[in-house]
């Protein structure tokens, strides 16, 4: 389940990020709608998430944020969220 904290601010951080496209890749190899960064890769793949799949992306970026709030994502700044 998704935390309603996340929830809140989710959908304007992923349209910033990637105007929510699930397909987006970043610059720096991020990828899918919350554009997360290649250096997560391992991470994932320690949590049994697959890096291409966007739903497993999408669950990645809850677990980050639930240990790191929006920091990661650059448009949290822009957005003002935490």
């Amino acid at each position: 389940e998704v935390p309603e904290a996340w929830a809140q601010d989710a959908g304007a951080v992923a349209w910033c990020e990637s105007k929510m496209n699930p397909e987006a890749i970043g610059a720096a190899g991020e990828r899918g709608s919350f554009q997360v960064h290649p250096i997560h890769r391992q991470g994932m793949a320690k949590a049994g998430l697959d890096w291409t799949v966007e739903v497993d992306r999408v669950k990645y970026a809850v677990m980050l944020w639930a240990r790191q709030g929006w920091s990661p994502w650059s448009c949290a700044t822009k957005l003002g969220v935490r």
